[in-house]
């Protein structure tokens, strides 16, 4: 990984480069939050979304769902899929980019 900062007295930032072990698993917590920032970047059309879709968004939240014992991640789950029915009807209707909300 590679992380460049900048002390703020400093007029030149600096490299820092650090290896990662490779994992290709996440805590239930940081797969969750994942997919919020993924739907986050989606409602905002954010240019960093890249190819990310609302049922990536869902299929993540369902996967990292973990311990809900109050069922705030299930209701972020139907909000997403909510979403995803409404861009797709937009889409159908009048052909938009599928901007989930305004411009």
């Amino acid at each position: 990984m590679k992380i460049r900062y900048k002390q703020p007295h400093d007029a030149q930032s600096a490299l820092m480069t650090v290896a990662v072990a490779g994992t290709t698993t996440a805590s239930p917590e940081m797969g969750f939050a994942a997919a919020v920032a993924e739907f986050g970047m989606l409602l905002r059309d954010s240019p960093f979304k890249g190819s990310s879709s609302f049922a990536e968004a869902r299929a993540a939240a369902q996967r990292f769902k973990g311990d809900d014992r109050h069922g705030h991640r299930a209701e972020f789950i139907r909000l997403v899929g909510a979403a995803e029915g409404v861009t797709s009807c937009r889409l159908r209707v009048d052909g938009t980019s599928g901007r989930a909300f305004g411009d």
